[in-house]
């Protein structure tokens, strides 16, 4: 669509496809009551509290350290295509459209995988099995070859699902109802931040660094955040964690089978 259509029409079907989710989003009727608990805490402390939760629970704790390793690589790739594409493929910079429609398909496949995955393996594994698919992918992008890169372009979007929906999904389960939109909040800007900046400096080393040093970078940050979560967190499934969630009695935290003194 690129070479054919040029860059205003995709700008604008891409907008107007935000301005549509916007709009349906604001057709969802949905009455939700303010915490009693937020009303009578102060506004620093309600800011807080997302922070304070996720360092006070060992699950959400690794999730963070492991999701922060990732996104700093995944922030460096935003530059590294190009590289990729130009000085790896020898390519026209539309050849970029190819590699987002194999990342997509393999974004699909694992989008359907995930739930099965989270449900059987737990989402520790599901989280594993992402880092590892996108250590994987960027290990291969680093290849002079279309043989190499293609299978490597699919792994890098296949990984991305397995990821979000394996953190998102254990955020949403360790965390209380009065605490979910704060905690939500507080990964974001641990996440976002981090990933922000490494845009930034992926930009820079590009001109700096052959780019696939910068992939082997990027290949061994997400091993290393998939080796950190293979010796920290929980690997129950989902069924067995929420069982015992739900046995509990209201407040209490559910219990990570990762040593407590691990960070």
């Amino acid at each position: 669509m690129l070479s054919a259509f040029g860059l205003s029409l995709l700008v604008v079907g891409d907008a107007a496809t935000f301005a549509l989710a916007a709009l349906l989003i604001a057709l969802i009727r949905q009455r939700e009551d303010r915490p009693q608990s937020a009303q009578q805490e102060e506004t620093g402390a309600q800011i807080a509290a997302g922070f304070r939760y996720i360092a006070r629970t060992p699950a959400l704790r690794q999730f963070t350290v492991a999701a922060l390793l990732a996104v700093v690589a995944f922030g460096f790739c935003e530059s590294v295509l190009f590289a990729v594409v130009d000085a790896g493929l020898h390519r026209p910079p539309t050849f970029l459209g190819v590699l987002g429609s194999l990342q997509g398909t393999g974004a699909i496949a694992a989008g359907v995988a995930a739930a099965v995955s989270m449900r059987r393996a737990g989402e520790g594994r599901t989280v594993m099995l992402g880092l590892t698919c996108a250590a994987a992918g960027f290990f291969l992008s680093a290849a002079p070859s279309l043989l190499a890169v293609a299978p490597g372009a699919v792994l890098i979007g296949a990984s991305l699902p397995l990821i979000v929906a394996g953190v998102m999904t254990l955020f949403q389960r360790r965390t209380p109802a009065s605490l979910m939109g704060r905690t939500d909040a507080a990964l974001n800007v641990l996440i976002g931040v981090p990933q922000t900046v490494a845009i930034a400096a992926g930009a820079a080393l590009i001109a700096l660094v052959d780019y696939r040093v910068i992939l082997a970078v990027m290949g061994a940050l997400m091993a290393a955040s998939a080796l950190y979560l293979a010796t920290r967190t929980t690997h129950q499934p989902i069924e067995t964690v929420a069982t015992a969630r739900l046995a509990q009695e209201p407040g209490e935290e559910t219990p990570t089978t990762a040593p407590p003194h691990r960070g």
